[in-house]
């Protein structure tokens, strides 16, 4: 019985009471670590736990599994909407229970978890309402992936995760940037938003609001990149990878996950204690918005790509080495403010002028 997921930077491991389900990560490009593992794995010792391998079509969802041998113990095909049409398995195999979408299909009631609902497969329908229903209400609360399971996917139900010690400190930052949306954390962490009494729409149906709240929404709404922004007080983050990262200026772009089903998982840092200190106050949820928003676009090129997005790397100097994949994101993100220190010497510059002009009168 399939019980718990690990993630390596190699393989995605599935562990059963008596033996371990590996799936090659299709993001790693790597051809001497990929061989390095298989040989690990297939040379294993008498004793050892069997290892079995997925192989998913291109919604993520287990077409084939096979032994460490190469041999198929199940072959899987859906219908549309995620219905089993064809399970055929070997004697000696009970099966997998991560199927469609890759997503854990309970044995007992058939319904497969998607992190955030519960989806039906037979019934077509999510279990409980879409939490972002009353920005689609062209759509049914309970229809999946927009009625269009051929093509899209479902991560986990949500987008945006707000994470961290402070995340009270910077979601108040974000509402006051953004008057004309109301903005929810829930308890998963997951940002959802509405729009306030009296905002506009025009013929098309969209929100008459600002550039950046129309982005910020777009991240919010993305059902491919899956944005985590961690904002903690001091200047220090445990990343996913185990690495810790501080941040120059108060934002740390970290890169980006590419899931291999046309998904990505883009993860994001900021300091707040370090953005009080380096920005004014009416600046801070401008700077957020830029911090999420360079994330989904990290996101975006991880999946342009099909590959991960790097981490920039620091020098003996703190400045940022030259990065493709952060200029990328950080260009295409809401614009960010400007520093106390820049504005500062705006300002000296401006006086200084004014000062040299009047002393030529």
């Amino acid at each position: 019985m399939l019980h718990s997921i690990e993630n390596s930077d190699t393989l995605r491991k599935v562990r059963r009471a008596d033996s371990l389900v590996l799936v090659l990560n299709p993001a790693i490009t790597d051809t001497t670590a990929q061989l390095s593992y298989l040989a690990a794995f297939t040379n294993r010792q008498k004793d050892a736990c069997e290892d079995y391998w997925y192989h998913p079509d291109h919604l993520g969802s287990s077409s084939w599994v096979t032994d460490a041998h190469g041999e198929a113990v199940q072959h899987l095909h859906y219908l549309p909407w995620g219905e089993d049409f064809v399970d055929q398995r070997a004697n000696s195999f009970d099966g997998v229970r991560y199927t469609f979408s890759a997503k854990e299909k309970d044995s007992e009631t058939g319904l497969s978890y998607f992190g955030s609902r519960y989806y039906s497969s037979d019934l077509s329908v999510w279990l409980s309402v879409d939490p972002m229903s009353d920005k689609y209400p062209s759509l049914s609360p309970y229809v999946y992936c927009a009625d269009n399971p051929v093509k899209l996917v479902d991560p986990n139900g949500d987008t945006i995760s707000l994470l961290g010690d402070d995340w009270e400190s910077a979601l108040a930052h974000m509402q006051k940037h953004c008057p004309n949306l109301e903005i929810s954390r829930g308890e998963n962490g997951c940002l959802s938003y509405s729009y306030k009494k009296g905002v506009k729409f025009n013929q098309k149906g969209a929100a008459i609001v600002s550039d950046e709240e129309t982005m910020f929404c777009k991240v919010i709404d993305s059902k491919e990149v899956k944005v985590s922004l961690t904002a903690n007080y001091k200047n220090v983050y445990t990343a996913k990878n185990g690495k810790q990262y501080k941040s120059n200026m108060g934002g740390g772009f970290l890169g980006s996950t590419y899931n291999g089903n046309k998904t990505a998982d883009a993860e994001q840092f900021v300091s707040m204690i370090l953005l009080n200190k380096y920005y004014a106050s009416e600046d801070i949820g401008r700077l957020l918005l830029h911090e999420a928003t360079e994330a989904y676009w990290g996101g975006e090129r991880a999946i342009e790509l099909q590959r991960n997005t790097c981490v920039p790397q620091s020098n003996i100097f703190g400045q940022y080495e030259e990065c493709g994949d952060y200029n990328y994101a950080h260009n295409k993100a809401i614009s960010q403010p400007t520093t106390r220190f820049e504005k500062f010497m705006s300002r000296t510059s401006y006086d200084l002028l004014l000062y040299h002009l009047g002393k030529g009168h």
